[in-house]
């Protein structure tokens, strides 16, 4: 009896283990490719040009303006 005790418990363990959702277990997101480009900032810390603002929120970054970036040279 208290082998089969032990076994439930473990596998109610093993069993919200698996339950939890992961980073990496993100739902995908699928955006339109209509070309309204945005200057954002990446989680490395460079801007870049994303094709819309939904592609830059896909990639996780901070919209800056709407428009293509600007380099200061």
């Amino acid at each position: 009896m208290k082998t089969l005790r032990v076994l439930a418990l473990s596998t109610l363990a093993a069993l919200s283990l698996l339950s939890v959702p992961s980073a990496e277990a993100r739902p995908m997101r699928i955006c339109p490719m209509i070309y309204k480009p945005v200057c954002a900032m990446t989680l490395s810390g460079q801007r870049r040009t994303f094709g819309n603002a939904c592609q830059a929120r896909a990639a996780h970054a901070h919209i800056l303006y709407n428009g293509r970036c600007r380099y200061r040279r």
